[in-house]
């Protein structure tokens, strides 16, 4: 099953490790986190000021403009 998280794009349910809520998440450590990574593992699917959540992966992690809540539902509609 695929998880469509805005403007097109796709990730296989299978290799979700977390979705989180961007302005929740605004920890020292989750900053970090996201700085560490390097431009090959994110990916916008919106322009920054527009995303509501992030989707970790275990290649890359994506902005999303989708709330998390609503991706939620999406995935949970299939099981």
């Amino acid at each position: 099953m695929y998880l469509h998280i805005g403007n097109s794009v796709i990730v296989p349910v299978v290799d979700i490790l977390g979705v989180f809520d961007l302005y929740l998440n605004k920890s020292n450590i989750t900053r970090e986190f996201l700085q560490s990574k390097g431009e090959k593992e994110v990916v916008y699917t919106e322009d920054i000021k527009d995303c509501k959540s992030f989707v970790v992966t275990r290649e890359k992690i994506y902005y999303s403009p989708i709330a998390p809540s609503t991706l939620k539902k999406r995935v949970e509609k299939f099981r």
